[in-house]
């Protein structure tokens, strides 16, 4: 049993981040506290809709925000390493919506990054 709500960023607010917005709402140890989009108006939007605490209109604000656990990275795949990348290096643990990365480089420097900062990643594949 968890002590502490698990407060999730999600990076990105398109359909797949709805996804996940409503799965993260049945689960009683996770909420999602923030959302990040490019347009400050679509992340309002999707905070209104799903009652998200926090709404930022640029990633970097939002991965760097403290009460955020764990960021969801929910951007168009050719962005996902960056944007993984991002989040590490802000000391956040990252799940990465498939495909995890453009090619097998960039997956290993990912990996590494995490292993040296002691942070959690991986790819959400279910």
């Amino acid at each position: 049993m968890m002590n502490h709500m698990f407060k999730v960023g999600i990076l990105g607010a398109g359909w797949i981040a709805r996804k996940m917005a409503r799965t993260l709402a049945s689960l009683n140890d996770f909420c999602v506290y923030a959302i990040a989009s490019r347009s400050m108006d679509k992340a309002v939007a999707f905070a209104e809709e799903w009652n998200v605490p926090k709404a930022y209109g640029n990633y970097e604000d939002m991965v760097n925000d403290s009460e955020v656990d764990l960021v969801y990275v929910a951007t168009p795949h050719s962005h996902h390493f960056q944007h993984a990348m991002l989040a590490l290096n802000a000391g956040k643990n990252v799940l990465v919506e498939k495909a995890f990365t453009a090619n097998a480089a960039q997956a290993e420097h990912l990996t590494a990054t995490a292993r040296e900062k002691g942070l959690y990643l991986a790819e959400a594949i279910w």
